[in-house]
Formats: C-alpha cells, sequence, structure tokens
C-alpha cells in the first residue's frame, strides 16, 4: 500500500512557477502517494506519514497564522522541515547570526520601521556603496529595493513603516556572474542551478526574467553549502543554498532556503529521484 504524503502548497498558484509535479511520478515509484494541499484549508493531517512545505508562497503577509498552522501540522504528523527549523528560518535574521558566527555569509544589517531615522540610515549607507533592502519575512522578491547614491524609491519608507528589515550590499557579481542555488536532499547534495537576472534587473526569480542553467559547483562552493548546513542546530530534509561571488571570488551565502524552497526540477534529470530516494530513507519506508 503507497505511504501517503503531503505537499503544502497554496490555493491561487497562477502567477508562480512551480516544479513540484515533476517530482511525483519518482515519488511514485518509491512508493509514495502524494496530495498537493493548500496550507489555508483545513485537513487531518494525521492522515499523511509526512506534510512537506513545497509551494506556500504567499505565506508572507501572514506569517503568523501560517506558523499556527505548520506547529499544527507537526503536532499530527512529520513537518519536513522541522517546525523549530521553519520558525528560525522564517525570518532572515539568521543571515547575521550565522554570520557572527564566522560563516561566508553578504554583510547583513537588521532594522526596523521606515521613519526618517532610518531613511537617514539608508541614505548613509547608500552613499558609499549601492545596497538592497528587504523585508526580513519576505519571499519571491516583493518589497524589496536597490538603495542608490544616498536615495531610494519613496515606496520603501510606507513598505517598512512597521516591519522589519534587513539591508545588504548591491554585489556586481548577482547580474555579471548570477546566483547559485545548491540543493541538499536529507543531507546529501543533488544539483545545482545558475539564476542570471534579466538586464536591468537584480533579482534571480524565473517571474521577473532571470535565465536558469544546469551547473556544477565548483569545489570551494560545495564546501560552504556543507560549512553553512553543517552550522545548523538540526539535521534538515530539504535545502537550498544561495550563493553568490564576492568581489574576491569567494563564495558568499546570500540565503538559506529551508521551509519552501523551488527545486528546480526540470533542470536535473536526476534530481526527482534524488528527492525521492532521500525521502524514503528520511522517513525509513
Amino acid at each position: 500500500m503507497p505511504t501517503p504524503i503531503a505537499f503544502l502548497s497554496m490555493e491561487d498558484t497562477k502567477d508562480f512557477v512551480i516544479y513540484d509535479h515533476l517530482a511525483v511520478p519518482a515519488l511514485e515509484r518509491a512508493g509514495f502517494e502524494v496530495e498537493t494541499v493548500p496550507w489555508t484549508v483545513e485537513r487531518d493531517w494525521s492522515r499523511y506519514a509526512a506534510v512537506v512545505i513545497r509551494s506556500p508562497w504567499d505565506y508572507m503577509n501572514q506569517s503568523e497564522r501560517f506558523l499556527q498552522v505548520l506547529e499544527e501540522i507537526d503536532r499530527h504528523t512529520q513537518l519536513l522541515n522541522g517546525f523549530a527549523t521553519v520558525r528560525w528560518n522564517i525570518d532572515k535574521g539568521y543571515l547575521a547570526e550565522l554570520g557572527g558566527k564566522g560563516l561566508p555569509v553578504v554583510e547583513t544589517t537588521l532594522g526596523r520601521g521606515g521613519g526618517p531615522g532610518e531613511q537617514a540610515l539608508w541614505r548613509n549607507v547608500s552613499r558609499d556603496r549601492p545596497c538592497v533592502l528587504k523585508p526580513r519575512i519576505g519571499a519571491g522578491g516583493f518589497d524589496t529595493y536597490v538603495l542608490r547614491d544616498g536615495s531610494f524609491p519613496r515606496e520603501a519608507g510606507k513598505a517598512f513603516v512597521d516591519r522589519d528589515w534587513l539591508l545588504q550590499p548591491f554585489l556586481d557579481a548577482v547580474q555579471e556572474d548570477g546566483e547559485y542555488s545548491l540543493f541538499f536532499f536529507g543531507g546529501v547534495y543533488s544539483h545545482a542551478v545558475r539564476k542570471v537576472p534579466r538586464k536591468g534587473e537584480f533579482r534571480s526569480q524565473e517571474e521577473y526574467g532571470s535565465a536558469l542553467s544546469a551547473v556544477t559547483p565548483r569545489a570551494d562552493m560545495l564546501d560552504a553549502a556543507k560549512q553553512v548546513l553543517d552550522a545548523l542546530p538540526e539535521a534538515v530534509f530539504q535545502a537550498r543554498v544561495d550563493l553568490v561571488r564576492a568581489a574576491d571570488d569567494r563564495p558568499l551565502l546570500m540565503e538559506l532556503e529551508l521551509i519552501e524552497p523551488s527545486l528546480y526540477f526540470p533542470y536535473d534529470e536526476t534530481s526527482p529521484g534524488n528527492f525521492a530516494r532521500a525521502l524514503k530513507r528520511w522517513l525509513g519506508v
């Protein structure tokens, strides 16, 4: 009898590029029965051997409710990744925490609000070098701004009037060389993609027109990714480690996606099977 699992998603997916269906045949061959379930619906979660958080990409404006749902799921079945990991990873302040431990992370400044004091800070910092301002709880490049020469879009102040934000230097390598995403299932490296924003854009998501390609990561990228994963307080089933090269060519962590990372299955034909086998090992079925 197949082992039932759920892919946690959202009700309205029309504006998003989702690849989860490509893993279903491999999962079925591995003995799983997969149901895609929006996180906002009522369910008896105990009917599933596991709930894998896959594409609930509308959670950022309802983050407290989202966490409550995940905590409920975690009480009734195995949540992947675990609730403690999700609660830690949902706030991008983890970047400053990892950087403080000496890990290779893009320099990150944390703050809250978009009032005169915060705007003065943004101006002062961006006079010295371009910066990227984005929410500490967010996804998909929403409410993300580039600050240059002491100026920023007027809507930035409104966007963060009562929200936490982070500020990072704008790295030219993002536009020139792209961002590298390395994927790990059950702690084992699976595959990697390179994402190069389209001309005039700095966000690397497909929805903004970036060019994606399969890539074999250099040894120093694999080492950096493993160093970050080894620093986590608990093992995780699925992880996407987003890296960018510094001016001195070192790989630096841009983001560590442990909640609902897009897994880019079309770019590596072995990746759906890697995912299925890792899940089978993880659940011991």
